[in-house]
């Protein structure tokens, strides 16, 4: 009985020596117990033992290695099977993109001691859906140019014309283009966002306070048009900061003008803390709030799901497809950042962030008035 039982040990551990992806067994502290060839021969060991008792810290690089540990506590500490993607290398060293799926291992007494894992390379696959998101945009640059034309054109009719009937068509296309061009630029966003394997580039070096100073010049006009007072509120002492300039001010300008379109009268708020600076990460808080219609306390745990919209479309009073904010928290979380959302009806919202972000450099006090 006790050799049919190590015959199956071993052509299961030749079926895994086999398979084209890495196999691993880690301890709770770490260390690997077990791996198969193909991960042992990657890290440039010939034989999957000489991995055995290594902790990720020994055989990565610390980056990957702390991505890697931090993913492996989760799943110890909540007792979960995880499904991620990860950076590592391969066989020629080259940068690749891995599916990892890990799962706990529990003792005869239900406690987790360790992990079993398994790592696909799926860089061609994600290879090919980047070609096709390069495509994507390309063709949204051809479609973007001559809708534009046909904004402005209708736009000039709409004030120009010779008579009130032309001046209503004008008008009317001018609205339909505007939808389109609106639908365009979501539907970009979502596929944009559903492939957030991409890394997070460029790294940029910001000052919060010129972001701020983008945004009250984008959003004076429309809050000047809708008699809103727009109030800002920054911190003294934000520092230089590292981090992706354009996914940053893009979130803000979603939640800004989400802020805008549900408020009616009263006021737009924007407020930047610096909560603390720890080993070289600066801890930032902005909170965005406003008066305006709310959202109720029964539908606030769902305003961040996919094409989920708090005041229905059928209502005909609020334009929108559903996925502002489903792109926020996909950013945020982007920018290794959370959010959160607290509101009444009637009274208005606000969403705070937080985020650590890495220092870039010295501190500047803010020049906004």
């Amino acid at each position: 009985m006790k050799n049919k039982f190590n015959n199956k040990s071993k052509v299961l551990e030749t079926i895994l020596n086999r398979l084209d992806c890495h196999v691993y067994w880690k301890s709770r502290q770490g260390h690997y117990v077990w791996c198969n060839k193909k991960l042992a021969n990657i890290l440039g060991f010939k034989n999957e033992n000489d991995i055995i008792g290594k902790t990720d810290y020994e055989l990565f690089a610390p980056d990957l290695a702390k991505a890697v540990v931090t993913l492996d506590k989760s799943i110890f500490n909540e007792g979960k099977e995880y499904q991620t993607e990860e950076i590592g290398f391969d066989s020629e060293n080259r940068k690749a993109i891995y599916l990892s799926i890990k799962a706990p291992i529990k003792d005869e007494f239900e406690n987790i001691d360790g992990l079993i894992g398994i790592s696909i390379d799926i860089t061609s696959r994600k290879q090919s859906e980047i070609a096709k998101q390069e495509f994507l945009m390309n063709m949204a640059h051809d479609l973007r140019t001559p809708l534009s034309g046909i904004i402005g054109l209708s736009y000039i009719q709409s004030k120009e014309g010779t008579k009130a009937e032309d001046r209503q068509h004008g008008q009317w296309i001018q609205d339909a283009g505007n939808q389109l061009l609106e639908l365009l630029n979501l539907v970009l966003e979502v596929s944009a966002a559903e492939h957030h394997y991409i890394e997070i580039i460029p790294r940029d070096s910001i000052y919060l306070e010129q972001i701020v100073e983008e945004l009250q010049a984008l959003m004076q006009p429309v809050m000047i048009t809708k008699g809103l007072d727009f109030q800002i509120k920054l911190d003294t002492n934000l520092p230089l900061i590292s981090t992706d300039r354009i996914k940053l001010k893009r979130l803000l300008l979603n939640l800004l003008g989400n802020a805008v379109k549900f408020t009616k009268e009263g006021k737009i708020s924007l407020e930047i803390n610096l909560l603390s600076i720890e080993k070289n990460q600066a801890k930032i808080e902005i909170l965005i709030s406003d008066t305006g219609i709310g959202i109720p306390e029964d539908k606030l745990d769902k305003i961040f799901d996919r094409f989920y919209r708090a005041h229905p479309s059928y209502e005909a009073q609020y334009t929108g497809y559903g996925i502002g904010l489903f792109l926020v928290k996909k950013t945020v979380e982007l920018l290794g950042g959370q959010i959160k959302v607290s509101s009444e009806e009637e009274k208005g919202s606000c969403f705070v962030l937080e985020f650590d972000f890495p220092l870039a450099g010295i501190k500047r006090i803010n020049t906004l008035s």
